[in-house]
């Protein structure tokens, strides 16, 4: 073992094979470091903490009491690890991190720089977390996904397995992510939003609180969705989509561009609904309508079931 100048070890401490120790470290009591262990200056190791095989610790690193550290994790400079966080094998953890207690790190897991990882996070294995993220308190995320820059993950999200979330966007408390979801740059996700697995979320679109987007939903550019909208399973909503508060969207339903959509309106299994549609507030769409371009909807009205309705056509009120 090898140790520069003014390092301080604790009552206890278990030091293994190879291990070297840079100058001004500070390691508690009862720490355990794993065979060829590297520790840089002025790191500071807590009281209880167990570090594995191969460890590489970086510069100004504050490790905090009970960690446990799995073998050939990486850690870079001025990096700070709360109390009673897990980390697992092959981690690496970039600059300035800064991972709150309670933490689980799985195998395998890319933390960026500067990220902020809340109380109580659950990280799966092989997850990729780039540059500036902060994750609150109590998310869960699975295996595999991708977190892309600057994206903000508020309390209690679950993202699932093989989940992509692109650059700057922001996901609200509560949010539930299914497997396979791909979410684009700038999108907003408002609190306890569901979004059914394989969905696919276009670039700087809004969801509001409560929405629920079904299974292999494709959301495209710049779409606006009030809250408690509810989407169905293989829906296609096109570029420049508002959908108002209440809306219901069934099973397999195309939108075009530009459709508007006011409040508490009903659209059945199979409607397929062309660019530039106004349908206003109340209306209800029977199952497989064909609604052509321009079209413009009234308060109240009822279209039945496989109608089509041409283009430019207006339908009044009730």
């Amino acid at each position: 073992m090898g140790m520069g100048m003014g390092v301080q070890v604790g009552m206890g401490v278990q030091v293994g094979m190879g291990v070297q120790v840079g100058m001004g470290v500070q390691v508690g009591m009862g720490v355990q470091v794993g065979m060829g262990v590297q520790v840089d200056m002025g790191v500071q190791v807590g009281n209880g903490v167990q570090v594995g095989m191969g460890v590489q610790v970086g510069m100004g690193v504050q490790v905090g009491i009970d960690v446990q550290v799995g073998m050939g994790m990486q850690v870079g400079m001025v990096v700070q690890v709360c109390m009673g966080v897990q980390v697992g094998m092959g981690v690496h953890v970039g600059m300035g991190v800064q991972v709150g207690m309670g933490v689980q790190v799985g195998m395998g897991v890319q933390v960026g720089m500067g990220e902020q990882v809340g109380m109580g996070v659950q990280v799966g294995m092989g997850v990729q977390v780039d540059i500036g993220v902060q994750v609150g308190m109590g998310v869960q995320v699975g295996m595999g996904v991708q977190v892309g820059m600057g994206v903000q993950v508020g309390m209690g999200v679950q993202v699932g397995m093989g989940v992509h979330v692109g650059m700057v966007v922001q996901v609200g408390m509560g949010v539930q992510v299914g497997m396979g979801v791909q979410v684009g740059m700038g999108v907003q996700v408002y609190i306890g939003v569901q979004v059914g697995m394989g969905v696919q979320v276009g670039m700087g679109v809004q969801v509001g609180m409560g929405v629920q987007v079904g299974v292999g939903v494709q959301v495209g550019m710049g779409v606006q969705v009030g809250m408690g909208v509810q989407v169905g399973n293989g829906v296609q909503v096109g570029m420049g989509m508002q959908v108002g508060m209440g809306v219901q969207v069934g099973i397999d339903v195309q939108v075009c561009m530009g459709m508007q959509v006011g409040m508490v309106v009903h659209v059945g299994m199979g409607v397929q609904v062309g660019m530039g549609v106004q349908v206003c507030m109340g209306v209800q769409v029977g199952m497989g309508v064909q609604v052509g371009m321009g079209v413009h909807v009234g308060l109240g009205v009822q279209v039945g079931m496989c109608v089509q309705v041409g283009m430019g056509v207006h339908v009044g009120m009730g």
